[in-house]
């Protein structure tokens, strides 16, 4: 009997012995197997679903698995979105400029030759201080509403274009705005930032774009720029169609109590140029730009404050006056009249021309028909009101069958680049300084 009690445990004990080594492999398949499922869900970077419990009714499992699959994919198209949204913001070090271009940049591939002209952006508005806004303390650059003419109306493909529409239906797919502005640096074409726009339409030929507030993280509204020379580069669809040149520049203060250290002023093409306007009454004006600049500040968040200035002008034909801005009611020399600039950005100045028929209580505003063939000077004289030093501007411009000859900048028939060609619109003529 005793014989009889050894051999079930002798088998037991082999039999442990040789399924040692099995249970020990399987072991390390179940972890080899873990860490391979592991892996592959770091790869796919997938949250993880909980597990259902299998059914015992086969449609069931079927459903059941249909959904698990539906789950997991939204899982996955989330997460790839996220990255992908991760890298198109442009603030982020992990900004792709390739992919972002791909998703956002419009493909609208438009002909040019459905319009009389080529697309243009209008000098009035460009040079508006609400169109480009500029924090002096952090180097912000921000764009607003920009008037631009001829844009295409149809594509290649003889597609109608909407300019207002620009994001999908649903609001699945990421919107992709006809039009955009490139800031680049000038010379290298480095990319620094960019901004969206739609279109409306304005007075024909014009449409006003207007800048995109929405999909912040994608287009933000602001580019930080540093001293140097830029460049916006204006595309409508894949058509790049004006480049318009300004500078940054950089002045430090050296006050240990200055709430800032470091300031940076736009400079550009406001500081040279001026324009004579005929309004829809037939009077005549001519606006110029000032731009006050200083780094003695409140604070961080007033440092545009407003500046006194003193302006005297006289506007003269052949060497002789013809009318004045800023007159005494004895006298036709003109006096200073105060305006008001605004420190780190530019003010449009628009002067009232008046002339006298014989006595200066008389006096009446410039009139169209006042402006005979020859040739004319604009002489603005501004005046600081504490220092009393006067910066004198001068303007030259022809009239010539009655009307103002464009500068050659603005002349389709001598200016042929149209990336760089001034439009003035139906109402302006730009007057180019001379000193």
């Amino acid at each position: 009997m005793k014989a009889t009690h050894r051999y079930p445990t002798l088998l037991l004990l082999t039999s442990l012995l040789v399924s040692a080594p099995a249970l020990a492999q399987f072991g390390k398949l179940a972890d080899s197997f873990k860490k391979e499922a592991k892996k592959e869900a770091k790869k796919a970077d997938v949250p993880a679903t909980n597990t259902r419990q299998p059914s015992g009714d086969l449609k069931q499992q079927q459903r059941d698995a249909r959904i698990d699959g539906v789950t997991q994919k939204k899982a996955a198209d989330k997460h790839e979105k996220g990255a992908l949204d991760r890298k198109t913001d442009i603030t982020s070090p992990e900004f792709d400029q390739k992919a972002h271009d791909e998703r956002f940049n419009s493909k609208l591939d438009l002909d040019l030759s459905s319009q009389p002209a080529l697309p243009t952006v209008a000098w009035y508005s460009l040079l508006d201080r609400e169109c480009l806004m500029f924090d002096i303390t952090k180097g912000e650059l921000r764009m607003g509403n920009i008037e631009v003419g001829f844009l295409p109306k149809k594509t290649k493909a003889g597609a109608e274009v909407n300019y207002e529409k620009y994001l999908d239906p649903q609001g699945v797919n990421p919107p992709s705005p006809p039009l955009r502005v490139d800031v680049v640096e000038a010379g290298t074409g480095a990319f620094k930032g960019h901004q969206y726009f739609t279109a409306q339409p304005y007075i024909a030929p014009f449409h006003t774009m207007k800048a995109m507030s929405s999909y912040l993280n994608f287009f933000p509204l602001q580019t930080t720029l540093k001293e140097g020379s830029y460049e916006l580069r204006f595309f409508a669809g894949t058509s790049h169609f004006y480049t318009f040149p300004f500078r940054v520049e950089k002045q430090t203060n050296p006050d240990p109590y200055s709430p800032v250290k470091d300031f940076y002023f736009l400079r550009g093409p406001w500081e040279d140029w001026g324009h004579m306007e005929v309004d829809n009454t037939g009077e005549v004006k001519f606006s110029f730009y000032s731009t006050e600049r200083t780094i003695k500040i409140k604070s961080q968040s007033s440092w545009d404050d407003v500046k006194t200035i003193q302006v005297q002008t006289r506007l003269f034909r052949n060497g002789k006056q013809i009318a004045v801005y800023g007159i005494n009611n004895d006298t036709t020399e003109p006096v200073w009249t105060d305006r008001v600039d605004r420190n780190g950005t530019w003010t449009k100045h628009t002067i009232q021309l008046f002339t006298y028929p014989g006595n200066p209580q008389n006096r009446k505003l410039l009139q169209k028909e006042a402006l005979t063939d020859g040739s004319y000077v604009v002489d603005v004289r501004v005046k600081d009101p504490k220092t009393a030093k006067v910066d004198t501007q001068k303007y030259p411009f022809v009239v010539r069958g009655g009307v103002i000859v464009p500068a050659p900048k603005a002349d389709h028939a001598q200016h042929t680049d149209p990336l760089t060609f001034l439009e003035q619109g139906t109402t302006y003529r730009y007057v180019k300084r001379t000193n």
